[in-house]
């Protein structure tokens, strides 16, 4: 069952989308880290934040999650939900489910796992509904795992055949509700068709890193195209890339790396990525990022509805 998140009374939603946490020792630099969420949230005053994996690393892993998400679960902060990325059961607690359950059950957080998905750990998706309760944007959320299994092929993990039929499954339920529905889709390690949008279309933002996706390609953005109704896959992983772009008609793009126990570059700031939802605008997407030190990076073009197929 899908859990449901209300448009505001102006018909407006805000995401705040945080990611590469990387909470490590406790130390200096973890305390930024947590003080820039804490920026964030005042400043931009989200309806829901997500996080796109990466929250903790090293030995500590379920010791510091509560630590790294405090500024999420005081009181009366927006709810929130997450995916785990490739670090978070790197070492320390290396069992996934262990560790989205501790997060899971944390005051503030929405994320569910969905038993209808039978791989990947805590594959969930929100509605987002108007004040009519009309299904009109459906968030998805995936496990897009750690490493690849086969050492053969090594590199980074994949979205599963099964989580692919999975989100086909999610869309068609929320399609049968409402034909117009729109989904926005969230996960951790970017889809190999990120290279070819970099190489063939146009982007907007920075690449400093290589586009760190798995070697095999498991056929999610062909079930993206094929099932329609997703505008847009954002995610994380690369740190010093927040670049975003069109291909084929969905938006792929990166947030902004959040985290100071991050690899980074001296001249590239923290932050986070806000996306809002205008239910006057049907199918629109509007993103900026928002920077440690205050700036407002603005994008010069909003990404507009495409032409709906019959």
């Amino acid at each position: 069952m899908t859990h449901s998140l209300n448009f505001n009374e102006a018909g407006r939603f805000r995401i705040l989308q945080l990611t590469d946490l990387h909470y490590t020792e406790g130390d200096a630099a973890d305390q930024q880290t947590v003080a820039l969420m804490d920026r964030l949230l005042r400043q931009e005053q989200p309806d829901l934040v997500v996080i796109t994996g990466d929250l903790v690393y090293g030995e500590h892993n379920a010791e510091f999650l509560p630590q790294v998400l405090a500024p999420l679960t005081q009181p009366g902060a927006a709810p929130w939900t997450f995916v785990l990325g490739n670090h978070d059961s790197e070492f320390g607690l290396r069992d996934r489910e262990a560790l989205w359950q501790i997060a899971g059950h944390l005051p503030g957080c929405v994320a569910w796992a969905d038993p209808d998905c039978p791989e990947g750990t805590g594959n969930h998706s929100l509605a987002l509904r108007s004040a009519d309760g009309t299904l009109c944007w459906l968030l998805l959320l995936l496990d897009s795992g750690a490493y690849n299994p086969n050492a053969a092929v090594g590199g980074y993990a994949y979205v599963t055949p099964a989580q692919t039929d999975w989100y086909r499954r999610q869309i068609k339920l929320a399609a049968a509700e409402n034909p117009a529905v729109e989904a926005l889709l969230f996960q951790h390690i970017p889809l190999p068709e990120y290279e070819d949008m970099w190489r063939f279309e146009t982007c907007y933002g920075s690449r400093r890193d290589p586009i760190c996706c798995p070697r095999v390609n498991s056929g999610l953005f062909n079930a993206i195209l094929e099932s329609g109704h997703t505008r847009a896959v954002f995610v994380g992983h690369d740190h010093v890339n927040d670049f975003w772009g069109v291909l084929y008609g969905i938006m792929l793009g990166y947030g902004r790396a959040t985290g100071y126990h991050t690899y980074g570059a001296q001249d590239f700031m923290h932050g986070g990525r806000i996306f809002e939802l205008d239910l006057r605008k049907p199918g629109e997407i509007t993103t900026y990022v928002r920077l440690e030190n205050g700036t407002k990076v603005d994008q010069p073009w909003r990404f507009e509805p495409r032409e709906r197929r019959a």
